[in-house]
C-alpha cells in the first residue's frame, strides 16, 4: 500500500475519489436514462441511490466513515464540496422545473434540500440496520416524497 499510494492519508483519498467517480457515473447515467422529462430525471435519480450496486451496506459504510471524518480533514472536504454542489444543483434545477410545470409555490432550494437530507438520512437508517428499512422501504419512502411534495408530477 505505501509502495502505490505512499501513505495511508493518500490511499483513503484516492478511495474516496474513486467512491464518487463511482456515484457520479452512476446518476449521470441515471439521468441520461431519464431523457429530457425532468419528473423522470428526479424518479430515476432518486432510484438510483437505492440501486444494489450503490446502496449495499459496505459502500454506505464507506461513505459514512468519509462524512465523519470530512469535518477534520480539510482534503476530504475539498474533494467533496465541489461534488456535493454540483449534485445538489442537479437536484434544484430539477426542484424549479418542475415547480415552473406544476405550479408549486415551493422554493426550488428548500425542497431539494429536503430531498438530499432525507435520501441521507434513509442511507444512515440502511447502514445502522434499523429493522424497519431496507433498501425497498426506503424506496417507498423517497417516492412517498416525491409525490406528496409534487402531486401533480407524481399521482
Amino acid at each position: 500500500v505505501n509502495f502505490h499510494f505512499e501513505s495511508k492519508e493518500k490511499l483513503l483519498i484516492a478511495t474516496l475519489q474513486h467512491m464518487y467517480d463511482e456515484y457520479s457515473a452512476h446518476w449521470r447515467a441515471a439521468l441520461q436514462k431519464a431523457g429530457d422529462d425532468p419528473a423522470r430525471q428526479l424518479q430515476l435519480l432518486v432510484w438510483a441511490d437505492f440501486d444494489r450496486s450503490i446502496c449495499n451496506k459496505r459502500k454506505l459504510a464507506a461513505w459514512l466513515a468519509f462524512w465523519g471524518e470530512a469535518k477534520s480533514r480539510p482534503t476530504y472536504q475539498a474533494l467533496s464540496s465541489s461534488r456535493d454542489n454540483y449534485y445538489q444543483q442537479v437536484f434544484i434545477d430539477l426542484c424549479a422545473k418542475l415547480k415552473e410545470s406544476g405550479g408549486y409555490t415551493y422554493e426550488p432550494q428548500v425542497i431539494a434540500l429536503a430531498l438530499s437530507g432525507m435520501l441521507e438520512g434513509l442511507w444512515l437508517r440502511l447502514m445502522m440496520g434499523t429493522e424497519d428499512t431496507t433498501r425497498e422501504t426506503a424506496l417507498q419512502a423517497a417516492n412517498a416524497f416525491l409525490a406528496a411534495a409534487f402531486p401533480r408530477h407524481y399521482p
